[in-house]
């Protein structure tokens, strides 16, 4: 679009972004602000652009070891979908489940918002077994 304005003589600011609410095409024109129907323009007028584009947000930094529950609340916050946890060893209550990997994700790197996670869980640690710690005894 860029390139068919400037040769038919019209200056082209830099795109404006607008977010994609899905279904576009990221990069395509969605609209500019000049957008009347018949309106004519003189050749060198600046036209503006506004340009389809997938909103973006950053990995959180490190969600490794964290409960399942709380790194999905976390990934959803951001506008990722977490999709069915990975686990070999749960079989129904994933929430206090541990985080040991996800689907290869950079921390703080951005993807577009909406993108699938799959983490890759284990069961929690059991809690020490009260019987196996030492007892005192006093003889009185």
């Amino acid at each position: 679009a860029k390139a068919l304005l400037e040769t038919k003589g019209f200056k082209v600011d830099k795109p404006i972004p607008k977010q994609n609410m899905g279904g576009q095409v990221s990069g395509t024109v969605a609209d500019h602000p000049n957008n009347t129907a018949g309106t004519s323009y003189s050749k060198g007028s600046t036209i503006i652009l506004y340009v389809w584009e997938d909103e973006m947000v950053a990995f959180p930094d490190d969600i490794i070891g964290m409960t399942f529950a709380d790194a999905k609340a976390i990934l959803e916050a951001r506008g990722f979908v977490v999709g069915d946890p990975i686990s070999a060893d749960i079989l129904n209550d994933y929430s206090y489940a541990i985080v040991e990997a996800h689907s290869g994700f950079d921390s703080g790197e951005k993807y577009a918002k909406g993108s699938e996670v799959k983490l890759t869980v284990a069961a929690p640690e059991p809690p020490e077994d009260p019987t196996d710690t030492p007892q005192l005894f006093f003889g009185f």
